[in-house]
C-alpha cells in the first residue's frame, strides 16, 4: 500500500537558520580571504550598485537551476514546474508540480547552492575577488533551506517519489509499505 510523509520546514526557523549559515561562512571565508589576500577593500557607489545587481542576479539564477535540476534529471516538463516569491517570508522559490525519483530531488534541491554558492566561493577565494567571495556566502546561506529540505529527506531510498510541496516548505515522499497511516514530519 501506497503511503506518505509530509516533511514542512517552518519559515521563520528556515531564515534563522540560514541566518546562521550565512554568519559561519561569511566568518570562514573572510579568515580564508584575509589569510590568502589580507583584507583591504574600498567600497564605492558603483562597487555597491554592482554587488547589490549580481546577488539579485545570481539569486533569479539560483532559482532557476533547481528549474533546470527538475527538467533534466527529474525528467519534468516545462508546465510542470511554477517559480514565485513569497512575499512575507523574503523567499524565493521554484516548485516542480508532479513527483520525481527522490535522487533526482536532491540533485535539483542542491545544484543551485553548489553552482551559485560553493564553485564562486572557492573561484573568488583562488582569484582574490573579494566581491565574488561575499556574494558567494550570502547565496551559500540563502541556501539554508534547500540543505534544511536534503537533510530532511537523506534517509529514505534514491527511488521513492518524492514532490516539492506546493504551499510550504518541504515536500511529500510516497514509499510502499505494511503502514496504512499518513505520517506528518515537522522539521
Amino acid at each position: 500500500m501506497e503511503q506518505e510523509v509530509s516533511i514542512f520546514l517552518d519559515p521563520k526557523d528556515v531564515n534563522r537558520k540560514a541566518s546562521y549559515y550565512t554568519l559561519g561562512v561569511v566568518l570562514l571565508s573572510t579568515i580564508v580571504y584575509t589569510w590568502l589576500w589580507g583584507l583591504e577593500f574600498t567600497i564605492t557607489l558603483m562597487f555597491f550598485f554592482k554587488f547589490i545587481g549580481f546577488y539579485f542576479l545570481l539569486i533569479f539564477l539560483h532559482e532557476l537551476l533547481h528549474g533546470i535540476g527538475f527538467l533534466w534529471f527529474g525528467k519534468v516538463k516545462l508546465s510542470d514546474l511554477k517559480f514565485g516569491f513569497i512575499w512575507k517570508y523574503m523567499i524565493c522559490y521554484a516548485h516542480c508540480k508532479v513527483a520525481i525519483p527522490m535522487r533526482a530531488f536532491r540533485m535539483a534541491l542542491l545544484l543551485p547552492v553548489l553552482l551559485t554558492g560553493f564553485v564562486p566561493l572557492i573561484i573568488g577565494l583562488v582569484v582574490g575577488n573579494g566581491m565574488l567571495v561575499a556574494i558567494s556566502t550570502l547565496l551559500v546561506g540563502g541556501g539554508a533551506g534547500d540543505w534544511l529540505i536534503y537533510r530532511s529527506i537523506r534517509s529514505f531510498s534514491k527511488d521513492t517519489l518524492v514532490k516539492d510541496h506546493k504551499d510550504n516548505i518541504g515536500c511529500t515522499v510516497y514509499f510502499c509499505n505494511e503502514m496504512n497511516e499518513n505520517k506528518n514530519i515537522n522539521i
